[in-house]
């Protein structure tokens, strides 16, 4: 396993004393700048608006786990995993003026159902994703939305112990419009897999996941890649010590675990988002549990496989991360938790920042009320100003969800 660092902060004592106080010493968890402490104006300037309430009318219960994609004139677009006519869920689009419109809507069989993953947006308008059951065999699907509204499943999932099935990930495409992706299960290990879909809809399966030390299982997030066409993901599970990975897919298929996480009550566990990539090659990412407190943390994989963490949840600034990060220029992260906040434990989420040296600043605390709560998947999209916009998957006026968005 690759060596592991901690960033420098404030020394908090952990719940778990099952390592040398030496290292507790050099532990660290950030800064919570909480919206509530008046003492931290960076925390109050920020202003949430919610833009959509989800309702009856989207069919009970919507959930949109996934976030939202933004365009050019600021339409957003995403998913919801369930709601429609046939509560399977459906593609919807917010307009820049706050009209919710639904572009389609799923029947389970033969078109799809229950998307978490959210979309891919082209230059010419069409949307790309994943379902993760229905189609031909039940067991998910690869599809596009064309801009007149046509749906068309380019890929039926096939629990047949040769292709994957049950993806839960946003698709990746590179410059000559080939897609990539995860599925969660099957492949010939029943673990998971790694997928290419040509122009032409021909599958091609890039790696199976065989959990062992040397390769992860259960990949349920998206994918970035290089300009040398090299892919990069987590899985949840597998690797040297059972509980995830991040690896690396060349081009020609092969794979390398590039780091294995480890329940030691320091580090992260579990990552269950992609990851996000900088110029230089080093990764950041989330993992759902692990931390100085058990509540999550925030990661770094330096390009020679360093792991630092970054921050450690701590519950009153968020809880178990499930979504990726996105980056801006500065080297800024912006993510949620889906948990924390209000209540510690037991609130309703956050939207949050990490400058560079690995202080958090609370962007917004989620109540549960009219705003919303449990930002699920979501991953955020930012547009020029810095905004942020993204989904909870409960709560808002409602009761069925929200689309939100976040200024600076």
């Amino acid at each position: 396993m690759s060596g592991v660092r901690f960033s420098n902060r404030t020394t908090r004592r952990p719940r778990v004393t099952n390592t040398a106080a030496t290292y507790v010493l050099f532990a660290s968890i950030c800064f919570i700048l909480v919206l509530a402490i008046g003492a931290v104006p960076a925390a109050q300037a920020q202003i949430e608006t919610v833009l959509y309430s989800f309702a009856p009318t989207d069919g009970l219960p919507p959930y949109p786990y996934a976030g939202v994609v933004r365009d050019a004139k600021g339409n957003l677009y995403g998913t919801t995993c369930y709601g429609g006519p046939n509560s399977k869920g459906t593609i919807y689009k917010l307009s820049a003026k706050g009209v919710q419109t639904v572009l389609y809507t799923f029947a389970g069989q033969p078109d799809g159902a229950n998307p978490i993953g959210g979309l891919l947006l082209d230059s010419s308008g069409d949307l790309y994703g994943t379902t993760s059951a229905g189609g031909i065999n039940n067991v998910g699907t690869v599809f596009e939305l064309a801009p007149d509204g046509t749906e068309t499943v380019l890929h039926n999932f096939a629990d047949d112990g040769v292709d994957g099935w049950g993806p839960w990930a946003t698709l990746l495409h590179d410059t000559n419009g080939n897609l990539y992706g995860t599925t969660q299960y099957g492949g010939s290990n029943g673990e998971g897999t790694v997928f290419e879909l040509a122009l032409n809809g021909n599958e091609t399966i890039l790696h199976n996941f065989a959990a062992s030390a040397i390769d992860g299982a259960f990949p349920n997030a998206e994918l970035v890649r290089d300009a040398k066409g090299n892919l990069y993901g987590t899985t949840y599970a597998g690797g040297a010590n059972g509980v995830g990975t991040v690896f690396k897919l060349t081009a020609s298929g092969e794979e390398t675990v590039l780091y294995s996480f480890v329940n030691d009550g320091y580090n992260g566990y579990q990552p269950s988002a992609g990851l996000v990539r900088d110029g230089k090659g080093n990764l950041y990412g989330t993992t759902l549990n692990g931390g100085l407190l058990a509540d999550g943390t925030i990661f770094e994989l330096t390009k020679k496989g360093v792991e630092i963490v970054l921050c450690s949840l701590d519950g009153n600034g968020g809880s178990h991360p499930y979504a990726a990060l996105i980056r801006d220029s500065k080297g800024n992260l912006y993510g949620t938790a889906a948990g924390g906040g209000i209540g510690g434990q037991e609130g309703y989420g956050s939207v949050f920042k990490i400058v560079p040296n690995g202080t958090e600043v609370v962007l917004h605390i989620f109540t549960g009320g009219s705003d919303g709560g449990y930002p699920y998947r979501a991953a955020l999209a930012k547009d020029s100003k810095g905004n942020l916009y993204g989904t909870t998957t409960y709560f808002g006026a409602n009761t069925a969800g929200t689309i939100y968005k976040v200024v600076p």
